[in-house]
């Protein structure tokens, strides 16, 4: 499998009760949402693939959800109190799920390696379950930093006798040569890498490299630069979408980067609380 390139993206995305590091103490899932797409139709086609599977569920966090969260996304304890807790059920429906999903699949979330597949990790390992080997996983925050952000150094620029000095000092700052490495080492993932699941430690780095990113990385910033429209909202499945919209728009970069750029979800540690 290791020379397969990735054949299924499951885009996922989690609401939780608070963020990590809070004063409210262990992270609770209220929701979830997986939408799977095969590769072939985000390659083909030139807006959100017609077909899409999903799975789609809200829980029962037995704790109250911080009310920052319930402002951004309307889900409150008591509005979530008759639902299914977050349990090894929902987990044999996951696995399930992307067992009948032509593989190789890969799972993919915005901020994934730091929130959404640390914190499954964090539960999964209470329930004493985890997902098969060949379950791969990456972070679309990098993948799109590695394609938007060298567009922005790329655009032509006219070298004048006037500017000739500034370009080459420019060049050969602390800044220039930081900006000249990490172009290199996004060349490498985007299109050098070979193609496989790297290791957890190779997928995880400084999200920017040591560059002060030009634009927002933030979901919906990408998503109106990119589909130059806006979907301001906090539910699960919209972001999924926001994702899937974005991966089709820049399939040929998205679906190259996601091929070199995967690890097995096992090997993602769990989220500390």
């Amino acid at each position: 499998m290791g020379s397969k390139k990735i054949a299924t993206y499951v885009f996922l995305d989690l609401q939780t009760t608070n963020y990590p590091g809070t004063v409210h103490g262990e992270v609770r899932i209220t929701e979830l949402c997986m939408v799977a797409v095969k590769r072939a139709h985000v390659e083909a086609y030139e807006s959100e693939p017609a077909i899409q599977n999903k799975i789609k569920m809200y829980f029962n966090p037995e704790k109250k959800v911080d009310p920052k969260i319930s402002r951004q996304n309307g889900l409150t304890q008591s509005f979530l109190k008759n639902e299914a807790e977050f349990n090894k059920d929902v987990f044999n429906l996951m696995n399930s799920f992307i067992n009948c999903l032509k593989k190789p699949v890969c799972m993919i979330a915005h901020n994934a390696l730091k929130f959404h597949f640390p914190l499954l990790q964090f539960h999964f390992k209470r329930m004493n379950v985890s997902f098969p080997s060949d379950v791969m996983c990456t972070d679309s925050i990098y993948c799109l930093f590695d394609i938007l952000e060298p567009e922005c150094y790329i655009k032509p620029r006219i070298i004048t006798e006037e500017n000739y000095d500034e370009e080459s000092e420019d060049s050969d700052s602390p800044d220039g040569i930081d900006r000249k490495n990490a172009l290199a080492d996004i060349e490498r993932r985007t299109k050098k890498s070979k193609i496989g699941p790297s290791s957890y430690n190779f997928l995880k780095r400084p999200i920017f490299y040591t560059l002060g990113p030009k634009d927002s990385y933030k979901l919906d910033d990408v998503y109106e630069r990119v589909i130059h429209s806006e979907r301001q909202d906090m539910e699960a499945e919209n972001h999924c979408r926001k994702l899937i919209e974005i991966a089709t728009a820049k399939s040929d970069d998205f679906c190259a980067w996601v091929d070199r750029n995967h690890c097995r979800f096992s090997e993602v540690p769990e989220m500390v609380m």
